[in-house]
């Protein structure tokens, strides 16, 4: 199965296993159509999985990189590649997937879910995959970082006080932190969204979202790559339609390569 010199990579929180929501998930992943595809907060889920979900809407191939915590990440996948699975010094995992036939062989891309704690646990969490990862350009970093950009247009303060009155610290005590995307940045990775001059987009929340922890809209889904590679994407969206209104309380990011 190879695209000639396009690939479409999405990454997806489904919000806690989405075993009551497996169907609209399943046509919300179709109406993507990726090539390879991240599955963030894959709670419950097992081998069992690739028949009752990835094959069924055309992946064969798939992946379960079990995390410390209950929050798994799935890979499934119309393209060969390998994994492995990177425990140390995180909350959850972060699942390496190395592509292995066509135009991307030999491209790595980074699934990751970061820590929902702090900024402080994520910077280490980033700082931790930077030092693990290889060495190369052909490099991507995709998922939920749980944190905020600095060149999103917030109210700042307004967005810092809503967060302070539901004392809410995730996203800094006494004021908006930004590190973790500014590490990014300083280590030569970009955001692909900065990076075609897209207008701010939430990723969170959906309609559907009742927690208060995803009241307010925020961009916390993303895809980085690294300087030397940005060039090859030439989209980076969020699927936003009826049916991601309920799927989830993230929206789905999805970006395409093309050389």
């Amino acid at each position: 199965y190879i695209k000639m010199s396009k690939l479409r990579i999405a990454s997806y929180n489904i919000l806690n296993g989405g075993e009551d929501r497996i169907n609209l998930l399943s046509e919300v992943i179709r109406d993507i159509n990726p090539d390879i595809c991240g599955i963030l907060e894959a709670v419950g889920w097992d081998e069992t999985y690739k028949e009752i979900f990835a094959e069924k809407i055309g992946f064969k191939k798939f992946h379960i990189g079990k995390a410390n915590s209950k929050y798994n990440i799935a890979i499934i996948s119309k393209v060969d590649f390998e994994v492995i699975d990177m425990r140390e010094h995180v909350r959850h995992v972060i699942v390496k997937v190395l592509i292995t036939e066509g135009a991307y062989n030999n491209s790595v891309i980074y699934f990751v879910h970061l820590s929902p704690i702090n900024e402080d646990d994520r910077i280490k969490e980033v700082q931790y995959l930077l030092e693990s990862i290889d060495k190369g350009s052909n490099i991507l970093i995709m998922g939920d970082l749980n944190s905020l950009s600095p060149h999103d247009s917030y109210n700042k303060e307004k967005l810092y006080g809503m967060l302070k009155k539901e004392n809410m610290v995730k996203y800094g005590v006494d004021q908006l932190r930004f590190d973790v995307v500014n590490f990014l940045e300083e280590n030569n990775f970009i955001d692909s969204r900065i990076y075609l001059k897209k207008k701010f987009e939430a990723s969170v929340p959906t309609p559907s979202v009742k927690d208060p922890h995803h009241l307010y809209p925020i961009r916390i889904d993303y895809a980085f790559a690294h300087k030397d590679w940005i060039k090859n994407i030439k989209t980076s969206d969020f699927l936003k339609n009826i049916k991601t209104d309920k799927a989830s309380d993230h929206y789905p990011i999805f970006i395409d390569l093309d050389k």
